[in-house]
C-alpha cells in the first residue's frame, strides 16, 4: 500500500514509477524484471536498502535466527551485484546499498543491523575495487511522521544526534550519486554529546581519526574528581552518606534524562522504568565516573539497577563502613533474624551461633563482677536458647 501511494507520487512530479514484487532471492526473476525495462530508459542507478530487522543483542540472538535474518537483510543486495556484473548494463553508474549507523558505531540491540551494514559496506567496497560501481551509504536518524520518531527526538539530543530533514537527506544522496565515494555516513552529530558516550565501553578508530570528535573522547577522570564527594562523606554519618549519594546519583540521572533537579527522579524505581535507554545508561556512568573518579564497571546498571543500589555501591567504593558501624549492623541483622526465627531448629541454630561468637569474642577477657567480662561469658555459654534471646533483647536492644 505504502509502496503504491509513493509510485502514483511520483507519477503525480512527472515521472514514471512501477512497483514489482521480488523476493530478493531469486536471480531468474530479477533478470525478468530488467529485460521489461524500456529501451529508451536503461538501468542507471540501483539502491538497495533492507526492510525491519530485528531488535536483539547479539548475546540474546540464536546462532540460526541470526544468520537467516542476516541472509534477509543483505542477500537482494548480493544477488543484484552478480546479475548486475554478469549481463551488460552499460549505463548503470550508481550502485548504492543502505544501512543504518549500527555498523559504524554499534547501537543497543543492532547485532543484526550492525553486522548487515559491515556486509553491505564490504560488498560496495569489492564491487570498487574490481572497477564496478559501488556505495555504501550508512544514514544517521532521518525525520519521519510517525509519533514514535518525534517522541525520540529529545532522547536523540541528549546523545548528541539530530534528525535530518527529508529534504536535506535527499540533497545529500544526490551528492553522493555519480561520485567515486566507496562509504559515507550521513549523520547530525554533536561530538561533543556524542562521542564520549559511545566511546565509554569500548575505544573506536573511527573517533580517533575524526578531529571534531577527538578532543571530547572520554578519558580517565582528573587526579582530584572525587575529592570533594570523598570529603563531604566523611564528617557523614553512615545514614547520611548514604541519603548524599542517593541524592547525587539522583541529580545526575535527572541529568542525564532532562528533568529540573533530583526529586523528578525516584531513586527507587529501575532505570529502565525511568526512562533510560543503554546510551543514557553510558551516560549516566560516565557522569559518575566525573563525580567519584571512580573507574566504573560496564555492567553498573546491570549490577545495580535503581539510583538507590547504586549509591549503595558507590558508598562502599567510596566510604566503608567503619568496624563499629559493620559490628553495629550485623548485630541489627542478627536482631532482626531473632526476631523472625518462628521454629525452634532455627532458634537452635541462632542460639549455637552465638554461643560461638561469644566465646571467640570473649576468650582472653578477665572475669568481671559486674555482669561483663567471662564471668558473664560463661554464664551465656551455658544458658539456655530462650536465656540467649532474653539476653539480646535486653542487653544488646539499644543498639
Amino acid at each position: 500500500m505504502v509502496a503504491m501511494m509513493a509510485a502514483r507520487e511520483v507519477d503525480g512530479l512527472g515521472a514514471t514509477a512501477v512497483v514489482a514484487a521480488w523476493d530478493g532471492h531469486d536471480a531468474g526473476a530479477l533478470r525478468v524484471l530488467l529485460a521489461d525495462l524500456p529501451e529508451a530508459a536503461p538501468l542507471s542507478a540501483v539502491v538497495h536498502t533492507a526492510g525491519p530487522l530485528p531488535q536483539t543483542a547479539l548475546a540474546d540472538t540464536e546462532p540460526e535466527a541470526f544468520a537467516a535474518a542476516l541472509e534477509s537483510a543483505t542477500s537482494g543486495a548480493f544477488v543484484l551485484h552478480r546479475v548486475l556484473a554478469e549481463d551488460a548494463h552499460p549505463q548503470l553508474s550508481d550502485f548504492v546499498v543502505m544501512s543504518t549507523t549500527a555498523g559504524v558505531w554499534g547501537g543497543a540491540a543492532q547485532a543484526v543491523a550492525a553486522a548487515a551494514g559491515a556486509t553491505l559496506e564490504a560488498l560496495a567496497a569489492h564491487r570498487d575495487g574490481v572497477g564496478l560501481p559501488g556505495t555504501a551509504i550508512v544514514w544517521g536518524p532521518v525525520e519521519g511522521d510517525d509519533t514514535d520518531a518525534r517522541a525520540r527526538d529529545e532522547r536523540l539530543s541528549l546523545h548528541g544526534l539530530s534528525r535530518l530533514e527529508p529534504e536535506q537527506a535527499l540533497d545529500l544522496l544526490g551528492d553522493a550519486l555519480g561520485g567515486r565515494t566507496t562509504a559515507l555516513v550521513v549523520a547530525d552529530v554533536d561530538w561533543e554529546r556524542f562521542a564520549p558516550t559511545v566511546t565509554a565501553v569500548r575505544p573506536g578508530r573511527l573517533f580517533t581519526a575524526l578531529t571534531e570528535a577527538r578532543p571530547t573522547a572520554a578519558g580517565p577522570a582528573s587526579a582530584t574528581a572525587g575529592t570533594d564527594l570523598a570529603e563531604a562523606l566523611s564528617g557523614l554519618s553512615a545514614a547520611d552518606r548514604e541519603r548524599h549519594l542517593v541524592r547525587v546519583v539522583a541529580a545526575e540521572a535527572a541529568a542525564v534524562l532532562g528533568h529540573a533537579g533530583p526529586e523528578d527522579v525516584d531513586p527507587r524505581r529501575a532505570l529502565k522504568q525511568l526512562g533510560f535507554d543503554s546510551l543514557a545508561v553510558v551516560t549516566l556512568r560516565n557522569r559518575l565516573h566525573a563525580v567519584t573518579g571512580l573507574r566504573l564497571p560496564a555492567t553498573l546498571a546491570f549490577d545495580h539497577p535503581t539510583p538507590e543500589a547504586i549509591a549503595s555501591y558507590l558508598r562502599d567504593r567510596l566510604a566503608p563502613a567503619t568496624a563499629e558501624e559493620s559490628v553495629s549492623a550485623g548485630l541489627g541483622r542478627l536482631r532482626a533474624a531473632v526476631r523472625s526465627a518462628d521454629t525452634a531448629e532455627l532458634r537452635q541454630d541462632l542460639a549455637a551461633e552465638l554461643r560461638a561468637a561469644l566465646a571467640e569474642l570473649t576468650a582472653e577477657e578477665p572475669d568481671g563482677a559486674d555482669g561483663t567480662g567471662s564471668g558473664a561469658s560463661e554464664r551465656l555459654l551455658s544458658a539456655s536458647d530462650e536465656d540467649i534471646f532474653d539476653y539480646i533483647d535486653n542487653e544488646l536492644g539499644t543498639l
